[in-house]
């Protein structure tokens, strides 16, 4: 099983607003809070999407009186996708994501002000050095990587985090309901955010909770 690429970027940011029926905003801005982000630090958004986690903990991270605006708006397109063989963010760069689609960076690029970097790259190796980040986040990703490639993105992770960095993984989590889990079948056969793997990566688990629809967020610590 290979990994899933979502290349119809503005379908499915349309289609991942009206599966949180206007609510989005509200259940991404508690992925945040969960995630301990605080103004200053360095975050990296695996599996970005069309951006818009990274434009919730972009707020989350500025300084107080440099907190950008909200934009869910699509401004003109940019055709520049930086690639994962491109130069690191510098000490400025506060945001970074990636995400193996191009269309999905770009959109993403559009999305989230100020000095943020994306880039086309698998979680599964990321182009960033070591201890690049206070923070690691990813909500709706980690079940469109397979199965076998989980413990490889975990390791990558825990290598670009400073010791004592965060991740934070909020996926899909197995409905209690039997024809729920009927109708709704994609990422929803198992829970991709395995404790023993997250472990094994070198993690110690800080908390779980969930969230409404069918979210499970996971809070770990690099040790």
């Amino acid at each position: 099983m290979s990994d899933v690429v979502i290349r119809q970027a503005q379908l499915y940011d349309l289609s991942a607003a009206a599966v949180f029926l206007g609510q989005r905003r509200r259940i991404y801005d508690g992925i945040v809070r969960h995630s301990q982000a605080r103004p200053g630090e360095r975050v990296l958004d695996l599996g970005t999407g069309t951006g818009y986690l990274a434009s919730r903990v972009a707020r989350a991270i500025a300084p107080n009186d440099q907190v950008p605006a909200p934009n869910d708006e699509v401004p003109a397109p940019n055709d520049e996708v930086p690639g994962p063989n491109d130069e690191v963010p510098g000490a400025d760069s506060r945001v970074a994501g990636v995400d193996p689609s191009p269309t999905m960076v770009r959109f993403a690029q559009r999305r989230v002000p100020g000095d943020a970097d994306f880039r086309v790259a698998r979680a599964q190796e990321l182009p960033f050095n070591d201890a690049s980040f206070d923070l690691v986040v990813s909500c709706l990703a980690f079940h469109h990587i397979s199965p076998a490639d989980r413990p490889r993105a975990l390791s990558e992770a825990h290598r670009v985090l400073v010791p004592g960095g965060r991740l934070m993984l909020a996926d899909l989590r197995r409905p209690r309901n039997p024809v729920v889990r009927t109708v709704f079948r994609h990422g929803l056969h198992e829970n991709p955010v395995d404790d023993e793997q997250v472990a094994a990566a070198g993690f110690e688990l800080i908390t779980r909770a969930e969230s409404w629809p069918l979210l499970q967020l996971m809070l770990a610590r690099r040790v």
